[in-house]
């Protein structure tokens, strides 16, 4: 009896030993294969053969910056306003973080919350036509509007996930859906000022790899209100 229970024991052991080790197997593969397609992408759109070549000329924030209680968290988006004032949001803070045009920190707008003004999970942020800041919103499903002072102006929720949006001339949105195998949306949507869906055209862009938010295109929009889409 007691080579028995010695016996189912090392059984036992021997399998819980060697859960991580398959775990792992599994894990390296679908890394390979997501390599596999990553190059099969490069190869589908390769780089322009007079692509440039960037080398960074700064970086912050600064240590004086850490030492004051601010911190970068998840920074998940950048973008510049006229004067090259540099604005971050962070989804880790929920806040949006301001540079001045060499990386020096200005201020932290925004607190965690649902209420208005506030942030959760805020992953983009957009300078309109007149003169308002538009920042979207993950875990709050919502765009909200912001005056240059950060004062709230207006605000509203949508009942999806959206990847990218761009604010047109005419107060419209345009935005990126997020997808899944289960759903064929189309590429952009355009929405009113206020969030209702006005039109939708264009065909998503997916690979099998990403099953969750696959509509991985960034928008953007020219003084002639022409839309473009990178991808």
């Amino acid at each position: 009896m007691k080579h028995k229970f010695y016996l189912t024991t090392w059984v036992i052991a021997t399998i819980l030993l060697s859960l991580p080790l398959i775990a792992s197997q599994d894990l390296d593969k679908k890394v390979r294969e997501a390599k596999r397609e990553q190059e099969q992408l490069i190869e589908k759109y390769p780089l322009p053969l007079d692509a440039l070549e960037l080398s960074p000329t700064i970086s912050f924030p600064s240590k004086e910056m850490e030492d004051s209680g601010n911190y970068l968290i998840r920074p998940v988006y950048i973008v510049n306003d006229e004067e090259w004032n540099i604005y971050v949001c962070d989804q880790g803070a929920n806040a949006i973080f301001v540079f001045g045009s060499t990386g020096e920190f200005i201020r932290k707008l925004g607190r965690p919350g649902q209420g208005p003004g506030d942030f959760m999970g805020p992953s983009e942020l957009r300078f309109t036509d007149s003169g308002q800041i538009a920042v979207k919103e993950v875990l709050n499903m919502r765009i909200q509007f912001f005056n240059r002072e950060f004062g709230l102006v207006r605000g509203f929720r949508y009942f999806k996930g959206y990847h990218s949006f761009i604010v047109a001339k005419n107060g419209e949105i345009y935005a990126l859906p997020s997808i899944s195998p289960n759903t064929s949306p189309k590429l952009i949507e355009r929405l009113s000022s206020t969030g209702e869906i006005v039109d939708k055209f264009g065909e998503p862009i997916t690979t099998k790899y990403d099953s969750y938010i696959n509509n991985l295109a960034h928008l953007e929009i020219d003084k002639n209100n022409d839309l473009y889409v990178a991808f």
